[in-house]
């Protein structure tokens, strides 16, 4: 197991999230956990207007998606359920980010 995905594999590993995707700067997923799981390709870049921010936070009836924009071009988009500890899942969420920008680099 490579680097990116054992970051990958920490934010899979909090409770509550079910996706994790790693996607190019056009959507194309580059790695994703579940490994199956390709639900959001292709629909990252143009989906979200970011502006100043490089992070998108969605509530929706099923949880929440949080899509974040880091300094490569790339996005790391992740799935949790409504009922999570969203601050913990935040903290590693930027955490995962910043250090899978030094490996995009």
């Amino acid at each position: 197991m490579g680097v990116r995905e054992r970051l990958l594999q920490d934010l899979i590993q909090i409770e509550g999230v079910g996706l994790c995707q790693l996607c190019d700067h056009e959507g194309f997923v580059i790695q994703a956990l579940p490994k199956a799981d390709n639900q959001l390709a292709g629909t990252l870049p143009g989906l979200f207007d970011f502006g100043d921010q490089d992070t998108v936070t969605i509530s929706g009836t099923n949880g929440y998606l949080l899509v974040k924009k880091l300094e490569t071009g790339h996005y790391l988009a992740i799935k949790v359920d409504n009922d999570v500890n969203l601050g913990k899942v935040r903290a590693t969420f930027h955490e995962s980010a910043n250090r899978l920008v030094a490996l995009l680099q």
